[in-house]
């Protein structure tokens, strides 16, 4: 959704809203919720925007408060797990080796973040397919960040720090602002039938 053009707040808005879809389908279908929350994932494209930097608590948070509030579900179900690709729209084709800062700045909020999973995108995507030696400094970023810069030993470095904390409040209530645009259009597939996720998206693209 990101790389489609969305800014942070339609990715995570949009992609969590699909999750609660799945879920209310599931259980439609009369399937306990404790039976298959577990196992669902969630994928999200971050980038050079502040935003980014609280995606995954502000989607836990919600997700969290969702499955204990509404669905009055287990904890293994209450969290949330993604993985996290590092931006490919960022990168620029001109002086490519510069791309690797970009990946490394946006790996590293993703590690901050405690994402489950990272992929680290080769400086040269933005040109070309990526070569052996552009796929071996993308891995080279993901493991000098866990083995070797030392705040990343650290599971939640910003916590409590006013720019995080700040944020992940004016986050979470934009996608939440979010959410009831989407549920005025009668949910995401109401949404979907009026073309209002893709007119969004590409609104923000251009």
């Amino acid at each position: 959704i990101a790389e489609a053009g969305a800014n942070p707040i339609t990715q995570l808005a949009f992609t969590l809203a699909n999750g609660f879809t799945f879920v209310e389908a599931y259980r439609a279908r009369g399937m306990n919720i404790d039976d298959f929350a577990p196992n669902l994932s969630f994928f999200f494209s971050n980038g050079m925007d502040p935003e980014y930097s609280v995606m995954g608590r502000v989607a836990r948070r919600i997700w969290a408060t969702a499955m204990r509030f509404k669905y009055s579900a287990a904890e293994g179900s209450q969290k949330l797990k993604y993985h996290i690709q590092t931006s490919g729209r960022s990168l620029h084709a001109q002086e490519m080796d510069f791309n690797d800062i970009r990946t490394t700045l946006q790996a590293l909020i993703a590690v901050y973040d405690n994402c489950n999973s990272l992929h680290t995108n080769a400086h040269d995507e933005a040109f070309t397919t990526p070569t052996e030696g552009s796929l071996r400094r993308a891995i080279a970023i993901q493991m000098i960040i866990n083995k070797e810069w030392g705040l990343a030993m650290n599971e939640n470095p910003n916590q409590g720090s006013f720019i995080i904390d700040e944020l992940t409040d004016l986050v979470e209530e934009a996608v939440l602002q979010e959410f009831e645009r989407i549920s005025e259009r009668g949910g995401v597939l109401g949404a979907m039938e009026t073309g209002y996720q893709r007119g969004k998206i590409q609104e923000e693209s251009l």
